[in-house]
C-alpha cells in the first residue's frame, strides 16, 4: 500500500511538471489578480495581516498565488514546488526580491517559525496527506497559521459522476491532446454559463463568479487542471476538518467557497 501510494504521488507530481510547461504564462487577469486570492480566502482572513510576515505557499506551481501573496508585503515569501515546473516558478517570480524556492515535497522541506502558510489547490491531489500537513505545521511558529482551499464533495453530485467518467481517460491522455479537448470543453460551457445567469443551475455561483471571468484562456486551463492529475480527492467538510486536527492543527474554521469547495485557516 505505501508503495502505491507513492507511486500516486510521484505520478501527480510528474503531472503537474509537465502541466506547468503549457499553462505556466501568468497575465494580468482576473485569473492572476488578489481578487481571486480574496475569493479563495472569503471571510477566514484579512490579507493585510501578511504584512511584514514570514509566509509560505507549499505546491506553487507556475507562482501564480505566490505572486499575489507579494502584493501584501510580507517581509519574507517561500515557495514550495517539488515538480520540474519549479523552472516556470523561477522565471515567473524572478523579481520578487525576498522570494526563496524550495525544490522539495511539502512532507520534507524545513524553513521553520513561518507566521502564515498557504495551500491552495493543492492538499486534495496529494494521496494520504497526513505527514504533509503535519510537516506543514512544523513549520509555523506557535500560534501561526495554516490556509487551505480544497475541492469539497457537497453540492457536486452532478459534477462528480461526469468528472469521474471523462477523467478516467483524460488522465492517460498525451498533455497536447488533452489541451485540445480541454478547449473544446470550454466553448461547451459558453451557453450553459449563459444559461446559468437567467436559471439556478448546479455551480451557478461558481461558474458567473469565477469561472466565466477568467476568460477564454484560463478557462481551457482550469478544465485542463481538472482532467490532468492523476489523483484527485473532493472533501466533504467533515473530512477536511478531521485530517486538520489529525495533523495536530486546533481552532479550524471554514468556508464553502460558492458552494462547491472548501476553505479553512487553523492554527499551530
Amino acid at each position: 500500500m505505501a508503495d502505491r501510494t507513492e507511486k500516486i504521488r510521484s505520478a501527480t507530481i510528474r503531472d503537474f511538471g509537465r502541466q506547468w510547461q503549457i499553462h505556466g504564462q501568468l497575465d494580468n487577469d482576473y485569473w492572476c489578480d488578489v481578487s481571486m486570492l480574496q475569493d479563495y480566502v472569503g471571510p477566514l482572513l484579512d490579507l493585510n495581516e501578511l504584512k511584514d510576515a514570514a509566509v509560505a505557499e507549499v505546491g506553487s506551481g507556475s507562482g501564480r498565488i505566490i505572486r499575489m501573496l507579494s502584493q501584501y508585503q510580507p517581509r519574507a515569501l517561500h515557495a514550495v514546488e517539488p515538480s520540474s515546473g519549479v523552472d516556470v516558478l523561477r522565471r515567473n517570480t524572478a523579481d520578487l526580491p525576498n522570494l526563496t524556492v524550495h525544490h522539495q515535497r511539502g512532507d520534507t522541506v524545513t524553513i521553520g517559525d513561518l507566521d502564515y502558510i498557504f495551500s491552495l489547490g493543492v492538499i486534495h491531489h496529494i494521496k494520504e496527506p497526513l505527514g504533509t500537513l503535519k510537516n506543514i505545521r512544523d513549520n509555523l511558529r506557535t500560534g501561526g497559521r495554516f490556509v487551505i482551499w480544497v475541492y469539497g464533495k457537497e453540492n457536486n453530485g452532478l459534477y462528480l459522476a461526469f468528472y469521474q467518467s471523462v477523467q478516467a481517460l483524460t488522465r492517460k491522455l498525451n498533455d497536447r491532446i488533452l489541451d485540445v479537448i480541454s478547449a473544446g470543453l470550454n466553448y461547451t460551457l459558453v451557453p450553459y454559463i449563459f444559461l446559468c445567469r437567467h436559471l439556478p443551475l448546479p455551480m451557478r455561483d461558481y461558474l458567473i463568479s469565477v469561472f466565466a471571468p477568467c476568460g477564454m484562456e484560463k478557462r481551457k486551463y482550469i478544465i485542463f487542471d481538472q482532467l490532468n492529475p492523476t489523483y484527485a480527492k473532493y472533501y466533504t467538510e467533515s473530512e477536511l476538518v478531521g485530517l486538520l486536527k489529525a495533523a495536530g492543527f486546533r481552532d479550524v474554521v471554514t468556508h464553502h467557497r460558492h458552494g462547491y469547495s472548501w476553505s479553512a485557516i487553523c492554527v499551530r
